[in-house]
């Protein structure tokens, strides 16, 4: 029995330490050029509660840091892919928006909100959608 256990276990844990599907994956530079972060995340299916209106999925934080980051949703419609970064207040976004086409991302990373928009730097990016 416990020969028969030892390969279903490890066949379990190499499923889990699987790739994760729909991956994106960000780097973000300054209006100067300079790196500020790379930020990977898994884009699910599971509906996430937003403040804005629309088709919001969570996205999944898979590798990098970045302080400000609370309960990342996203939104993908009609080639516009919008990344919201902090999903903690109402009328207070910070977000990565841009266009995703034939698997590049290519945007923004913006604050805005009642009243104000500011943009803080360039993205761009890779989708792998397994």
């Amino acid at each position: 029995m416990r020969n028969f256990l030892a390969p279903v276990l490890v066949v379990l844990m190499l499923a889990g330490c699987s790739a994760p599907e729909n991956l994106i994956s960000f780097n973000e530079t300054s209006n100067a050029g300079q790196q500020i972060r790379q930020l990977s995340f898994a884009l699910t299916n599971e509906p996430a509660k937003t403040c804005i209106e629309g088709n919001w999925r969570v996205a999944e934080l898979v590798k990098g840091r970045y302080e400000q980051m609370h309960d990342p949703a996203y939104e993908l419609k009609n080639g516009n892919l919008e990344v919201l970064l902090d999903n903690f207040a109402c009328d207070a976004y910070d977000s990565y928006i841009g266009t995703l086409s034939g698997g590049q991302f290519h945007g923004k990373h913006v604050r805005y909100g009642l009243g104000h928009s500011n943009t803080l730097g360039n993205v761009s990016g890779t989708y792998a959608n397994k």
